[in-house]
């Protein structure tokens, strides 16, 4: 592993978990990287089948919820989540 990477989980929720066809994958981060860089990574080579609903999703990051332009710090085994708009009653 590159030091400066580290293992994050990546977690697929609803409709991002049905179009990916899994819930979570384990992938290789840059330590440091702000939210405009790691959605591009997210919907670009890491899960490009997400395109269609990257407009309506959020990011988790550990959590929490990340700002656009926000610089994060990521450590090993965080969990970044996407999460789509849920609908349903």
């Amino acid at each position: 592993m590159d030091a400066g990477t580290v293992t994050c989980r990546l977690l697929f929720f609803a409709k991002a978990r049905e179009l990916i066809g899994r819930s979570e994958q384990s992938v290789q981060l840059p330590r440091t990287i702000n939210t405009k860089e790691l959605e591009a990574l997210l919907f670009g080579e890491l899960a490009p089948e997400l395109g269609p609903i990257r407009s309506s999703c959020v990011i988790a990051v550990g959590q929490e919820y990340v700002l656009p332009d926000q610089q994060l710090t990521l450590s090993p085994g965080i969990e970044v989540a996407v999460i789509p708009p849920l609908s349903g009653g």
